[in-house]
């Protein structure tokens, strides 16, 4: 249903810029569950690091990354704000044009009252 209403909005894929962001920190490589043999417990020897987390802020179009920030911990609502207005709004055209619509999933920090201003009064 999702890929039926979106085709109907934007039937072109080069309207798009995808936003999101991913993090890393020391523990992403531990793994809760294991295999071993049948009637051997499976287990592991690890060390635990607590580290600094990084995120990862990208923006991508069907042909490439058109920006993207590194930052130290989690992204805030401040943060990726900045990284809109300085980063992708530049890359924006009037719909229906090329990169003229911005998908981001439902996350939180997506929904601020200045992200929205933004992103509708830009234009």
């Amino acid at each position: 249903l999702y890929m039926n209403k979106i085709t109907k909005e934007v039937p072109n894929a080069n309207m798009l810029i995808i936003v999101d962001k991913a993090a890393k920190d020391q523990c992403m490589v531990m793994r809760k569950f294991g295999h071993s043999k049948k009637g051997f417990h499976c287990s592991t020897q690890r060390q635990f690091v607590q580290g600094m987390q990084y995120s990862i802020i990208p923006a991508i179009t069907l042909d490439s990354i058109i920006a993207y920030d590194i930052v130290e911990g989690p992204v805030d609502t401040e943060q990726f704000l900045e990284f809109l207005k300085e980063h992708v709004m530049p890359f924006t055209n009037l719909y229906p044009g090329p990169c003229s619509v911005l998908v981001m999933d439902n996350c939180g920090i997506h929904h601020g009252n200045g992200i929205c201003h933004l992103v509708e009064d830009d234009h």
